[in-house]
């Protein structure tokens, strides 16, 4: 067949299948009345069964809140002492292993294996830094900050 032929005929078959359905006066039969919602596939809240529908108590718990935004500026204050932790080099003295370590442009600190820091995040919530490994090769540190530990592995810049 020819191709102009088909898309013709296609044509044709869907203009017969035109309909108005916001018509009522002159397409009585294929009129279907508004349904009463802005949108008809919005959900009907009626229609759902119970069972599915998500458990409402109509309280709202302040504990949970209280307990989202501590984690959100434990979080905060992690994520920027982690940015601003320097890690300078690995020192041993006998069999105990050391680290100097800066926060930002502040003073060098020597932190043993096992040893820590208190830091603080721009927002004022307090961050513990422990050095929980340490050898020529990497440190690593757990950051703890309220509900909030990170664990982070540093390439220290010199090692001896």
């Amino acid at each position: 067949m020819d191709p102009l032929k088909i898309i013709n005929q296609k044509y044709d078959d869907l203009k017969g299948r035109h309909s108005i359905p916001w018509d009522a006066e002159n397409h009585p039969e294929d009129f279907i009345p508004e349904t009463g919602r802005a949108d008809p596939l919005t959900r009907i809240r009626d229609a759902v069964p119970d069972d599915l529908k998500p458990p409402r108590s109509g309280d709202t718990d302040e504990t949970d809140i209280i307990t989202y935004l501590e984690t959100q500026m434990a979080t905060q204050a992690v994520l920027e002492v982690e940015f601003s932790l320097q890690c300078h080099s690995v020192i041993q003295i006998g069999l105990i292993k050391f680290v100097n370590v800066a926060i930002g442009n502040g003073p060098s600190r020597t932190i043993p294996q096992g040893g820590g820091l208190m830091a603080f995040g721009s927002n004022g919530y307090p961050v513990i830094v422990m050095c929980t490994k340490i050898t020529t090769k990497e440190v690593n540190f757990d950051l703890i900050a309220g509900p909030v530990t990170k664990s982070v592995v540093f390439i220290p810049q010199y090692s001896s």
